[in-house]
Formats: structure tokens, C-alpha cells, sequence
């Protein structure tokens, strides 16, 4: 009994340190985000060329809207190209692209019969991009109008690898998808923050951006993991560089059922994993700093799981130190006061957060999912289970009153 104690303790003490690490970044984010202070888009004249690339397969429904998004961004059009790695599609992907490309020079589609992963099929391509920066979006994403602006106002300044956040585009569909809203709140909370703290903003794979020749210097994308985005910012941060946060952002579909959502999850859960353990070498000879904060960064899995077991082993911990009545007492008002914090940012972001916040008490079930999602995926990575590269099915559903209402 005394050895089960006090390893719920020490997994407690584990699990609170690593809570105050989260915490201290969101924290840190909803000041900077939530200030008043705004960045000036660049002077005409300072604008570097940026490549946007879009690996595409199987996208019929939504590549016509992007290509709709990227001729109203406000760059200008001989500074900028877009570049369309079509995969072996069996729709009419490939049709529809060169339709959209006949009448717009900026515009180029490759075709390849099948790279086999958006990380191989950019690849193929590195070499043909003309731009001195490389900006990463999907097919589904509609990008801010600023987006490029933003991008070119970072470089400008000395970054040379760039993250931004997204937003839901299809919140009204379904209850996952609303549920979304909140984790995409807390995504740009948390790399606002991990930027201003001088930690590495973790790539997001349907928005960041990068020198294409420091690409290049590092071999392009790794093929063959399941989160290319999340191995490159292992990688990067085991060489001392962190990717910066810019505030600009692309709406994106979000899984629209249970189904959808948890495939995407594990996806993403067991790429963390790998990511770690491909880089372990690399991570042990970097700074201390940015080894340590990857390794928190990308083992959520492992802690998801040891939380866990926490849960399991708390009570006979508790015994030792306070009466369950008033454990449940203490885990209410603790849930109760970072709801009420949450909602309360939500509403000082003003827009349709504002009008989302009443929905804050959902971030409970979410978290639940997402539990159980990491859980599963961690004992998929134990049995090294097959890695197939499957992007998530995208809604063509738009919330035209959410679109209206963005900040």
C-alpha cells in the first residue's frame, strides 16, 4: 500500500510540473495575444518571393476555394507563386487544377503518379520552387488575406521558420467540430506564448513557413514518419533553432464525426512519438533547453497515460492526505476556475470567440476524447502497428456567419 502511495505522489508531482509548463505558456500567450500591440505589415520593397506549396490528392471539392483564397491575398502577385503537387488522385483533382492554373501565371501543377506521403510529394518538387520562402498550406485551408504579409514582415526580421494558427471553418457542423473551437483557441494561446517565452512554436503542417534553401541545407522533408511538421521542429530545435510564432491564420476543416477525429488524433499522437524517438540522438547532443522542452512538447501521449494511472492510484494516495469529500471539493473549483479564466479570454478575444464561450464547459468531454485518443495511440506505437499516410476526409461544409465574424 505504501509503494502505491507514494508512486501516485511522485506520478502527482510529475504531472503538476508538467501542468505548470502548459500553463505558464498559455498563460504567457493570452498576454501577448489578448494586448493591444499589433504588428505593421512591411514597407513595399521588403517583400521576399514565397512559394506557397500544396500537396493535394484527392481534393476535387475544396482545392478550388484555396485557389480562390491565395488570388485575394494582399501580396504581390510577382512575389509569390503557388505550387500544386498533385499524388495520384482518382477524382478530378488533377482536371480541375489545370482548369484553375490556365488563366493564372502565378499558379503551377506538378503530377506525380504516387510520392506515397505529402512529405515525399513535396519533396519531388523542392528544387523547381523559386521562392526564398517555402509556405506550407493544405488543400482544405483558406488563408488569411495578410497571410503572406505577416510571413514576409518575420522574415524580414530575422526569422527563417514561422508558425501560425488556424480556425475552425466548419464549427456549425457537428459537435466535434465545435468542440475544436476551443483547442484552436488554446493552439494560438500557447504558441504565442512558447514564442515569447524563446521556446520552439511547433510547426503546424497546413501553416508555417520556411527558408527554402535552410530546407534544402537540412534534406527537405523526413518521408515516411506520420507528422513531417512535427519531426522538422525536433529537428530544428536539436540545432538551436526555433520556429517563431506570426500571427496569421488559415481556416481549415475539422473532422466532422467521432470516427474522423480520432483517426486524426492517433495519427498525429503516434507522429509525436516518433518524432522524439527519430531524433533522440540529436536531442541528447542539443542545448539542454530545447531537448528538454521537445521532449515535454511531443510526449503528450506518454503523459496523457500516466495521468491515467494517476487516477487510478489517487485515491489511495489521497488516504494518506485529505478526506475524498474534499478531494472532489478541490477538483470541482479548480475545473470551475480554469473554465471560468478560459471563458473569460474567449470573450475578451472579442468576435466569435466571444460568442463561443458559452460553450467552454465542452472543453471537459473534448479532453476526454483526446485522452483516450493519446492512449490508444501509444499502444499502437508499442505494437509498431502499420504507418499509412491517410489525410483526413474534408468537409466542404462553411460557416458563412463565423467567416464574417473573424477577428
Amino acid at each position: 500500500m505504501f509503494i502505491l502511495q507514494l508512486l501516485s505522489m511522485v506520478l502527482g508531482t510529475l504531472l503538476s510540473l508538467y501542468s505548470i509548463y502548459w500553463g505558464l505558456t498559455i498563460v504567457t500567450g493570452g498576454i501577448e495575444v489578448l494586448g493591444d500591440g499589433k504588428d505593421d505589415p512591411p514597407e513595399p520593397g521588403a517583400f521576399p518571393t514565397i512559394s506557397v506549396a500544396v500537396a493535394v490528392r484527392n481534393e476535387e471539392d475544396v482545392v478550388g476555394r484555396l485557389v480562390d483564397a491565395l488570388e485575394r491575398l494582399e501580396y504581390p502577385k510577382d512575389r509569390f507563386e503557388a505550387v500544386f503537387v498533385e499524388d495520384g488522385s482518382t477524382d478530378r483533382t488533377l482536371e480541375k487544377l489545370r482548369e484553375l492554373a490556365s488563366s493564372r501565371s502565378w499558379m503551377h501543377i506538378y503530377h506525380l503518379r504516387r510520392a506515397g506521403s505529402k512529405a515525399a510529394a513535396l519533396n519531388r518538387v523542392m528544387n523547381r520552387l523559386k521562392g526564398d520562402l517555402i509556405y506550407v498550406v493544405d488543400a482544405d485551408t483558406i488563408p488569411e488575406e495578410k497571410a503572406l504579409l505577416k510571413i514576409a514582415k518575420m522574415y524580414s526580421s530575422g526569422s527563417r521558420a514561422m508558425a501560425g494558427y488556424y480556425r475552425i471553418l466548419n464549427a456549425r457542423e457537428g459537435f466535434v467540430p465545435r468542440m475544436i473551437v476551443f483547442e484552436e483557441f488554446l493552439w494560438r494561446l500557447m504558441c504565442a506564448g512558447r514564442s515569447r517565452l524563446g521556446l520552439a512554436c511547433p510547426l503546424p503542417g497546413f501553416n508555417f513557413a520556411i527558408e527554402r534553401r535552410f530546407l534544402m541545407d537540412l534534406g527537405g522533408f523526413k518521408e515516411g514518419v506520420l507528422a513531417e511538421d512535427a519531426e522538422l521542429t525536433v529537428r530544428l530545435a536539436s540545432m538551436g533553432v526555433r520556429p517563431a510564432f506570426f500571427d496569421g491564420y488559415v481556416w481549415l476543416s475539422a473532422p466532422a464525426s467521432m470516427r474522423g477525429l480520432f483517426k486524426q488524433r492517433i495519427r498525429w499522437y503516434r507522429g509525436y512519438l516518433d518524432s522524439l524517438l527519430s531524433n533522440a540522438r540529436r536531442l541528447v547532443s542539443a542545448p539542454l533547453k530545447h531537448s528538454l522542452d521537445m521532449t515535454l512538447l511531443f510526449s503528450s501521449p506518454i503523459f496523457t497515460l500516466l495521468g491515467l494511472v494517476n487516477i487510478v492510484l489517487a485515491p489511495l494516495a489521497l488516504q494518506a492526505l485529505i478526506t475524498p469529500p474534499l478531494a472532489v471539493l478541490f477538483a470541482v473549483a479548480a475545473a470551475l476556475i480554469v473554465l471560468s479564466a478560459f471563458s473569460y479570454a474567449m470573450r475578451r478575444a472579442g468576435g466569435y470567440y466571444a460568442r463561443d464561450s458559452m460553450f467552454t464547459p465542452m472543453i471537459i468531454p473534448y479532453g476526454l476524447l483526446l485522452t483516450a485518443a493519446a492512449t490508444i495511440a501509444v499502444f499502437k506505437h508499442l505494437f509498431r502497428s502499420k504507418r499509412v499516410w491517410e489525410r483526413t476526409k474534408h468537409s466542404t461544409y462553411v460557416d458563412v456567419p463565423r467567416l464574417s465574424r473573424a477577428t
